[in-house]
This record gives structure tokens, C-alpha cells and sequence, in this order.
């Protein structure tokens, strides 16, 4: 059995005529340490969590309204409480000094009030969270009905039943993933009733999944077995083969270590149903910005995470959460070729603009200076 949130309180709530508010936590009328911020959110997640299964499966209009903002509201809250048992830092909105100075018990030096705080929305929670748990059920840019239904409910007053509970599943699994991470109880988490709610939501999703897949699966394999019948005795072989080769046509193939990469964000797989040679396509969190003492450059992420999967001879195609039902990797490592190229270059400190150059990169077709001296044996 895990923990609970409420095991989460560091300290009791307490009372105050006069509190230092940049040294203290509000809690309606009692105030807490920053110490409590988890337990505080997490509380609230909790909340939130219960009251959107209770108004998924309520009739009334308005507590259905009221699901659909606690469902995007308890991703979110559950993202940042599992992301302060990191670091503090990792839920203050970029560059915001203060918000930082107060996450990480500095509040005293922040010229800022406490609710003035600046945190990370919830699609970067999900990212961040997907960043440190590849396994964590979170596409970049696949449906998001949490938050979809969210911000429809805030800021127009408006729901739609089967909307409201696609969000409510995904809430489900995003939570039920997270309790993991976090060794939540889930049953003191959902409470009683939401437990059972929460249970047959699941159960139906993944009936629904296994029934998409199954019936994708009985389809690629009626279309192999058409194909192969056509086929001359004997050949059937190099020609499923010859058709798998057309995969090629998304992009530029190399061969890296054990990869096959295609184009700049693919690779290849055995597709499960024929054997042959299919398109793993993969996304990438955003590009991060480096700052060097000569400049910033654009570094890419170079861990992909699969989202979608194609093959060119039995025409299986399958998306999203339908890789999970075959043995496709959870995450793919590609080579940073532009870090194996630089990693033994040091920079002239004579020639700031070579500095430069040499930092940003250049296309061979681009204008570049005249390099002379000890740059002129760096690799290009």
C-alpha cells in the first residue's frame, strides 16, 4: 500500500495576525511554509480529480461544466506535485526570477507577492513529465482533451458529452500513471466511489484499443495473404522485400550503429504483422537554446518517442497508444552528429567572429569567412 497526500504535510497550517507574506504559504485564512506546497497541491489535484469523475457521471449541465475544468485542472496540479519532488525550479515559468526565488524558499529576496508566482502551464507540465518518463501516457502532438475541454469550459461555458469523457479517461490514465511515480494509494486518492468509476473507464479503453488494433491487424494480415497468393512461386520474397524498399521514399536513408534513420525524425522497424521493414515515425520535445561564451545556438532533442508506425507491403498503420500492443520501443536515441563533429574543436578566443561561425553552423552553400590560423584544422 502507498502514501497518501495528506502524508505529504510537512507541518501544520497555522494562524497569523500579521504573517511575513513573503516568508509563508496562503492557505485561505491560515498560511503554511513553502516546505507544504506539495501537500497543498496535491490536495487540490486530489480534489479536482474526484470532482471531475463525479460530474462526468452527473446529469446536471453545470457540474458536468464544472468535470470538464477539473479534469485539465488535476493533470496539471498532479504534473507539478510529482515535479516538486524534483526540484522546485522545474515548475516556475521561464526566466520568471521571482516565481524561482519563492519555489526554492528564497521569498524573502523576491520583490514580488507569493501569489504573484509564475508556473509552468499544463501542456509543459506534460511535456516535462513525458521528458523524465518516456512511458508516461503524453503525445506532443497527438489529442489532448484534457486540456481541449479545459479551456473550452473556462472561457466559453461549453462541453460535449463524448468530449468531456475522453478527457475524463485521459485524466484517468495520466493520474493513474503518476500515482505510480508519486507511490500514491490510489483508492484513498480517487476516494470509494471514483475508484469504481475510474476502473470501468479504464477497463473500457482498453477494451476499445484492443478491438482497433485487433481489427487493423486482421486486415494487414487478409491484404499479405491476397498479395502473396498473386505472387510467382519463389519470389514472393524479394518482392514483399522490394515493396518494404519504399519506405525510402520519406526522406534520406542512413545507417548509424544499429539504426536505420529516414529522413530526420523516422526509423525502421519489423512490421509485426509481415516482417518486413516499416516506418517507426518519432517526435521530439522542443529544441532547447544553449548559451556558449561565443553565442546561443538551437540544440535539438535527440530523443524521439514514437508516434506512429506505417508499412508499405501489408499497409498496417497503427498510432499513438496502438504501438503499445507490440513490441516497438518506448523511445529511440539518435546520434547528435553536430556534438560528435565539434566535440574536440576549441574555439580561437582571438576571433570572435570565427567564434560565431563556428557555433551557429553553416550549409556548405552558405558565405562563410576566411579561416586562418589554429581554426583553420577544425573540422567543416
Amino acid at each position: 500500500m502507498g502514501t497518501t497526500v495528506d502524508d505529504w504535510l510537512v507541518s501544520e497550517y497555522f494562524v497569523v495576525d500579521t504573517p511575513a507574506r513573503k516568508h509563508v504559504v496562503p492557505v485561505g485564512r491560515a498560511y503554511a511554509t513553502i516546505g507544504d506546497l506539495r501537500h497543498i497541491i496535491g490536495r487540490s489535484a486530489r480534489w479536482h480529480a474526484r470532482t471531475a469523475i463525479s460530474g462526468f457521471i452527473s446529469k446536471e449541465p453545470d457540474e458536468q461544466l464544472q468535470a470538464a475544468i477539473s479534469a485539465g485542472t488535476s493533470a496539471e496540479l498532479l504534473c507539478k506535485a510529482y515535479l516538486l519532488t524534483i526540484s522546485p525550479a522545474l515548475i516556475a515559468e521561464k526566466g520568471e526570477r521571482d516565481s524561482l526565488l519563492h519555489l526554492s524558499g528564497n521569498g524573502h529576496l523576491a520583490r514580488n507577492d507569493i501569489l504573484g508566482i509564475k508556473s509552468i502551464q499544463l501542456v509543459d507540465a506534460l511535456k516535462l513529465v513525458k521528458h523524465l518518463h518516456p512511458a508516461f501516457p503524453f503525445k506532443e502532438n497527438g489529442a489532448l482533451p484534457v486540456s481541449f475541454a479545459r479551456n473550452a469550459a473556462i472561457h466559453m461555458a461549453l462541453f460535449e458529452a463524448e468530449h468531456l469523457r475522453s478527457a475524463v479517461i485521459q485524466l484517468a490514465q495520466m493520474t493513474e500513471s503518476l500515482l505510480g511515480l508519486l507511490d500514491l494509494d490510489r483508492k484513498a486518492y480517487w476516494g470509494e466511489r471514483a475508484t469504481v468509476v475510474v476502473d470501468s473507464l479504464l477497463d473500457e479503453a482498453a477494451k476499445r484499443l484492443e478491438q482497433i488494433i485487433s481489427a487493423k491487424v486482421a486486415v494487414a494480415r487478409s491484404r499479405l495473404d491476397t498479395l502473396k497468393a498473386g505472387l510467382p512461386e519463389g519470389m514472393a520474397a524479394s518482392i514483399l522485400t522490394s515493396l518494404a524498399a519504399g519506405v525510402n521514399s520519406y526522406g534520406r536513408v542512413s545507417v548509424v550503429g544499429d539504426l536505420t534513420l529516414v529522413g530526420d525524425d523516422g526509423v525502421l522497424q519489423r512490421c509485426p504483422v509481415c516482417n518486413q521493414d516499416g516506418l517507426l515515425q518519432l517526435v521530439f520535445n522542443e529544441p532547447d537554446e544553449v548559451d556558449t561564451p561565443y553565442g546561443s545556438y538551437i540544440k535539438r532533442d535527440m530523443t524521439g518517442y514514437p508516434r506512429s508506425f506505417e508499412c508499405w507491403v501489408c499497409c498496417l498503420a497503427l498510432e499513438d497508444d496502438e504501438l503499445g500492443g507490440f513490441d516497438f520501443p518506448r523511445s529511440v536515441d539518435l546520434p547528435d552528429q553536430d556534438e560528435e563533429r565539434w566535440r574536440d574543436w576549441t574555439p580561437d578566443p582571438q576571433d570572435h567572429d570565427e567564434q560565431r561561425y563556428a557555433y551557429e553552423g553553416y550549409d556548405d552553400d552558405d558565405e562563410q569567412p576566411s579561416v586562418t590560423g589554429d581554426n583553420a584544422d577544425r573540422p567543416g
